[in-house]
């Protein structure tokens, strides 16, 4: 039994124009805020059918400006297993409905990849319901004006790609992904009507591609294929030289040739296409610019293409014949990022923690990372405390989190100062935290709340308006320091500010930061009275002798007590501002850990980070009001 499905694919073509002046309308920060987050990552590009295309589109788009990429289908993300911790993942959906993509998308959340977008071109979509907003969880949909895709996936290929370039213009600044003002569907393809019979009239159809026609040479061997169109190869010009022009010289008879290809590849067209035997159908469709109006022309004329086909056939692409077991196999749901081994490891915090610390370290196995978190926790538990020290940005408040779950944060926190637990906050920056902590936290509580500021460095109570005091003489090490960064500074992005205790560095190009950074330690190498230490946000350069833990002191009047207090921070890492902090016996971190096992673990539940994480800590604290401490009690 067969059925008549999808939409008239012409109509479709006929359509474009809408969704195109729909998408230079949409406002793209969601996609910005993405790449921002995962600028100094590898990023796994995912999606099914049509979606695969714009994620080998998008892979192609972020190569260029210097990101690593590689796009997959569902079934080969599950390859990849426990390889992720340190990626970042888009994944592409037209519909936001299929078994596929839901599955992905849980999986996914619960690797906590360092930045994780959701792509959809469909409103009050399914997948929308699985969001949990956060700050490295973001989900972007757009409503695509002709609705929803047919058979054959079209304004939702030219949406997605356009909305990726406009937003990577937006965010770079290069004018190779400046959308063209217009673009419509052009009907007509620069083969003759002979050329194009020889192609269709073949049964194989090989297609040569390379560079920017590569993405449209991947959605044609889609739409052939989904079509029933014809059998089609793909291969790169060198690659074909690797023994696949066999199929060729064996079977010409029945195989034509297009060569899929752009003015930058027109040397090697060239000579391919010379060498080739008289007796090979072969044809040329060269797209003329180098640029993104020119892959979206190539879009364009792999769809001129297809609706070629779909005349020469006799049938509409859109709307082909599909079998029972197509419909069925489409709805089948299979799960292979969910298999028994990764399921069992998801049932508790103590799996996950583990998983975390084998991750991080690399060299304990998780069934040895099991023991430990097991007896971690247990000591945990077992310990009563009568304060915390917190970092304050990704621990406390992100910018772009869930401004629900910062606001219980901060319930909790008053709910700790109402029975007498001291509260500390550690933090890299200055007075701008001291003006956020006092809209947060009760003005009764201000002269009992310690603040570390740049680092630990300055001490005061949330109260004190005195503090920090930038007017203090500048350490004579850092001074020194800002020497050494402004003779490296060529990059004007690289912004560099020396406060009495702290030289920070910040720059909106992680890659350029870390470039920097590097030149900086090496100038600075033999100099042991500084340490740099770095956040999500920036590196700071300070005094050998700064740490966060000093903190403790405005408690203790300089006598510490470690065991009394617990540590909670979200750079737990080697190098990380929280690192000494979180090497304590007693702390928790929210998002990085170290690779020791005797501290420094991460319980949140998986997918759950930064403020989620810190308020899911906060709400297993028991309060003892009548000895002002608590216990943990995780499990």
């Amino acid at each position: 039994m067969v059925n008549c499905m999808g939409k008239d694919f012409q109509k479709e073509l006929r359509q474009i124009s809408g969704t195109y002046t729909a998408v230079e309308k949409k406002d793209v920060t969601v996609i910005k805020r993405f790449l921002d987050c995962a600028r100094t990552t590898p990023i796994i590009l995912i999606g099914s059918g049509g979606s695969y295309s714009v994620a080998v589109a998008a892979e192609y788009l972020m190569r260029r400006m210097g990101l690593f990429c590689k796009a997959v289908t569902p079934l080969e993300l599950s390859q990849y297993k426990n390889q992720l911790s340190d990626f970042s993942a888009i994944l592409f959906t037209a519909g936001g409905r299929n078994s596929d993509t839901l599955n992905t998308y849980n999986y996914l959340n619960e690797l906590e990849l360092r930045a994780f977008l959701t792509l959809c071109m469909s409103e009050h979509a399914p997948i929308a319901k699985l969001q949990r907003p956060s700050s490295h969880s973001m989900y972007f949909d757009f409503a695509v004006p002709s609705g929803k895709d047919g058979f054959l996936a079209v304004n939702s290929t030219i949406a997605s790609v356009s909305l990726l370039a406009k937003a990577l213009y937006e965010f770079s600044g290069d004018a190779f992904y400046c959308l063209p003002q217009d673009f419509s569907w052009d009907a007509t393809l620069s083969l003759k009507s002979d050329e194009l019979h020889k192609l269709l009239a073949k049964d194989t159809l090989l297609v040569l591609h390379g560079g920017i026609t590569t993405p449209a040479a991947y959605d044609l061997e889609s739409k052939f294929s989904e079509a029933a169109l014809g059998n089609i190869q793909l291969v790169d010009f060198r690659n074909f030289a690797h023994g696949r022009h066999y199929w060729v010289s064996t079977r010409s008879e029945h195989t034509a040739v297009l060569v899929l290809g752009s003015l930058e590849e027109r040397s090697i067209i060239q000579k391919t296409s010379s060498i080739l035997s008289d007796n090979i159908a072969c044809s040329t469709l060269c797209i003329c610019q180098e640029d993104i109006a020119g892959l979206l022309k190539s879009f364009a004329s792999v769809f001129s293409l297809v609706s070629a086909a779909g005349d020469y056939h006799s049938m509409n692409p859109g709307r082909p014949q599909v079998a029972a077991f197509g419909r069925k196999l489409y709805h089948l749901s299979h799960n292979p990022c969910m298999m028994p081994d990764h399921r069992s490891r998801r049932r508790s915090i103590l799996q996950a923690a583990s998983h975390r610390k084998a991750v991080s370290n690399g060299y304990y196995d998780e069934q040895m990372c099991l023991s430990a978190a097991k007896a971690y926790l247990s000591k945990l538990q077992s310990r009563r405390f009568s304060g915390i020290i917190f970092d304050y940005d990704d621990t406390l408040s992100e910018k772009s989190g869930d401004e629900l779950i910062q606001a219980e944060v901060w319930a909790q926190i008053d709910r700790l100062l109402t029975a007498g637990i001291r509260i500390g906050i550690a933090t890299g920056r200055g007075k701008s935290v001291r003006q956020e902590l006092q809209t947060h936290i009760d003005k009764r509580f201000w002269d009992a709340v310690a603040v570390g500021y740049y680092n630990g460095s300055c001490l005061a109570s949330l109260a004190d308006t005195s503090q920090p005091d930038k007017t203090l003489p500048v350490l004579p090490e850092l001074v020194y320091a800002k020497e050494i960064a402004d003779q490296i500074n060529v990059n004007e992005t690289v912004k560099i500010e020396l406060r009495p205790t702290q030289l920070t560095v910040t720059c909106d190009n992680g890659y350029a930061l870390n470039c920097f950074v590097r030149l900086c330690k090496e100038k600075l190498h033999f100099y042991s009275s500084i340490k740099f230490v770095e956040s999500k946000h920036s590196v700071d350069i300070i005094s050998a002798a700064t740490q966060k833990t000093n903190t403790l002191k405005f408690f203790t009047k300089g006598k510490t007590a470690p065991g009394e207090f617990l540590f909670v921070g979200d750079s737990g890492y080697e190098g990380g501002n929280d690192f000494e902090m979180l090497c304590n016996s007693y702390s928790l971190s929210v998002d990085y850990v170290s690779s020791t096992l005797d501290s420094c673990w991460n319980f949140a539940p998986l997918g759950t980070r930064n403020a989620a994480a810190t308020l899911f800590y906060l709400e297993h604290i028991i309060v003892s009001k009548e000895t002002h401490s608590f216990t943990v009690k995780l499990a």
